[in-house]
C-alpha cells in the first residue's frame, strides 16, 4: 500500500517499516508491530511504531517531543 505523505514522496509500508516523510523533521524510518486486543473481533488491534535506537529516525522523533510538547 502506498499513500502520499509529505514532502513529494510517497510512505512506503512493509511487514518491517515503514518510511515516511514528516513535515518539521524530515524521512522517519519506523518499525511497526500489531498487536491484538483480547476479547476483540480479529480485525481489531493497536499499531504500535518504533525507531532503531541510535538512529536518525529515533532523534528526529526526540526533537519532535521536546520541541513541540
Amino acid at each position: 500500500m502506498r499513500t502520499s505523505h509529505g514532502c513529494g514522496r510517497n510512505t512506503r509500508w512493509s511487514r518491517s517499516a515503514t518510511v515516511l516523510c514528516h513535515p518539521l523533521v524530515g524521512e522517519l524510518t519506523l518499525h511497526g508491530e500489531g498487536i491484538a486486543l483480547p476479547d476483540a473481533p480479529s480485525c481489531c488491534g493497536i499499531d504500535l511504531f518504533a525507531a532503531e535506537p541510535g538512529s536518525a529516525s529515533e532523534q528526529a522523533l526526540w526533537r519532535l517531543r521536546t520541541e513541540h510538547c
